[in-house]
């Protein structure tokens, strides 16, 4: 599934200050703006706005590349590779708190996931720079076989 997912991520309040009241996000807007992503080449477009207590879904094109079925507002959608930089930062700041270390291997923390031989040679830092020679886990996404 191709899905572009657009999120806004809204400020909220301070524990010490009131909450203001849930304005509802503006639909009309969030919409134009799903259509107009849509309208220069991606497949399809989701997004979720929450404001407050407030939640707005929308989307717009298609589910699959080859399909007729509009994305679904409640759609599942794969990440892609943008989920690499997020966990890549994630992992770089917790070596930065000292949990764990560059050096350390997957099967310390993620024992008996990957196929021996291999886990226990394996480190963070092969991960980090996909230098571990792990295979692809994408391959055939996208031909006739990709699940639904």
């Amino acid at each position: 599934m191709a899905l572009l997912t657009v999120c806004a991520l809204v400020p909220t309040a301070g524990s010490a200050v009131a909450a203001p009241p849930a304005v509802a996000p503006d639909g009309s807007a969030l919409q134009a703006a799903l259509d107009r992503v849509t309208a220069t080449g991606a497949i399809g477009a989701v997004a979720k706005v929450r404001q407050g207590d407030a939640v707005w879904r929308g989307s717009s094109g298609r589910s699959r590349l080859n399909g007729r079925q509009p994305a679904p507002v409640d759609g599942r959608f794969r990440g892609g590779s943008i989920t690499k930089t997020f966990t890549a930062t994630v992992v770089l700041q917790l070596v930065g708190e000292g949990r764990l270390r560059l050096s350390d291997t997957a099967e310390r923390w993620l024992p008996g996931l990957v196929p021996a031989p291999g886990g226990d040679r394996i480190t963070v830092r092969d991960l980090l720079q996909h230098a571990s020679g792990l295979p692809e886990d994408t391959d055939g996404l996208l031909d006739g076989d990709a699940p639904p």
